[in-house]
């Protein structure tokens, strides 16, 4: 059995947000968030950036504005495999969650909720 590292619960959640790698600072690119937790995200995309990555994540706060927030790539599944039955993306950290955040992250959970 594998032992779960993660201090806080994954929630699944529908949520479109920005990235952007910081050491390219390329465009933000848009993509779709599939589970959501205090300490980070899983994005579901095809762009692939290295483990170890530093990327800018901008999070709707649900008044129209983003709240952006810095993350590490902890994890990457790849677009091309075929052995693996899951989504390519990436799962990110945050590095920081301050007050302002976590209230973002809260009323996103909320939000999704209501809608299951």
């Amino acid at each position: 059995m594998t032992e779960e590292r993660r201090r806080y619960i994954r929630v699944p959640v529908t949520l479109s947000i920005r990235f952007q790698a910081m050491e390219d600072f390329s465009e933000f690119i848009q993509a779709n968030v599939c589970n959501l937790s205090r300490g980070g995200l899983f994005i579901r995309t095809a762009v692939s950036k290295p483990v170890g990555s530093i990327v800018l994540i901008q999070i709707p706060d649900g008044a129209g504005d983003f709240y952006t927030i810095k993350g590490i790539v902890q994890c990457v599944i790849p677009p091309e495999g075929g052995a693996t039955h899951l989504e390519p993306g990436i799962g990110i950290e945050f590095v920081a969650v301050d007050a302002a955040l976590a209230q973002v992250i809260e009323a996103v959970i909320a939000r999704s909720r209501q809608h299951e």
